[in-house]
């Protein structure tokens, strides 16, 4: 549905097709598209009107993730491969193999496109990588896709879950916390995850710089703030990301510890 912003009023309205519920689908806004991803499709529409203007489908394989970068979508198909649409036409654009992976996001880098992908070997071992999708792709939407170019690659443990902000990848495990460049895939921060800088308070203050051994590759990580959230818990996800801070929650302690990258 979309209102009117200055009175709120509904200005168009669309039924759209929902396969599996609304848990993994997407919706996003321009000046010149709305682009709506559900499961199995992806609807271009017009932002005044509503009116379809494009429609992808992948052919009945899952649409696994999706970002809007610079006009452009990308989509991971089937955990197997990248896709690169005009966000505003629908055209296809290129097609990227990569075996078994997560698509975490895609920034520009130098006016080029890098894809940032979690993947496994046989060994059951976890990799971040990066991959230059300005490489040579297929023009045609079917298959075989070339590989693209992995810039760099950073080893993972095996349950991280990753999540992307403003240069900085961060990687979430059990036990660890850490942080990569996306540009050169530096190691900005890593250490035990959920240990306090401090004495940590129920009442906001500073805590200071949190210190890590010296033998740990970073540049530092502030630990600025330690608080008790108001009102009901935050969120089942003891850790995420905000723009260029990880914040950790606690609940057992009633703290929510904010990480601001440096």
């Amino acid at each position: 549905q979309c209102l009117n912003p200055d009175t709120g009023t509904p200005t168009w309205t669309r039924v759209l097709p929902v396969a599996a519920g609304l848990i993994r689908d997407q919706l996003w806004s321009g000046e010149d598209i709305v682009i709506y991803r559900s499961l199995n499709q992806v609807i271009g529409l017009e932002p005044l009107t509503g009116r379809t203007l494009w429609t992808f489908d992948p052919g009945g394989r899952p649409i696994d993730n999706s970002v809007v970068v610079a006009s452009k979508l990308y989509l991971s198909l089937n955990s197997d491969t990248l896709v690169t649409l005009d966000a505003v036409t629908g055209q296809w654009l290129a097609g990227h193999r990569r075996e078994d992976h997560e698509l975490i996001g895609v920034e520009l880098i130098n006016n080029t496109p890098v894809a940032f992908v979690i993947s496994t070997d046989s060994q059951a071992d976890a990799f971040l990588s990066a991959l230059d999708l300005n490489s040579p792709g297929s023009k045609m939407p079917t298959p075989p896709f070339p590989t693209p170019t992995e810039l760099w690659q950073q080893k993972l443990e095996s349950d991280s879950v990753c999540h992307m902000t403003d240069g900085v990848v961060v990687a979430i495990s059990v036990e660890d916390l850490s942080s990569f460049s996306t540009d050169t895939g530096q190691i900005l921060f890593r250490g035990p995850r959920g240990q306090p800088a401090a004495a940590l308070r129920p009442t906001p203050r500073s805590i200071g710089m949190r210190s890590f051994p010296p033998d740990e590759p970073h540049e530092s990580a502030i630990a600025i703030a330690a608080l008790r959230p108001p009102g009901p818990e935050l969120r089942e996800q003891n850790t995420f990301v905000g723009q260029r801070a990880i914040y950790t929650h606690q609940p057992h302690k009633g703290l929510l510890v904010n990480l601001t990258l440096v």
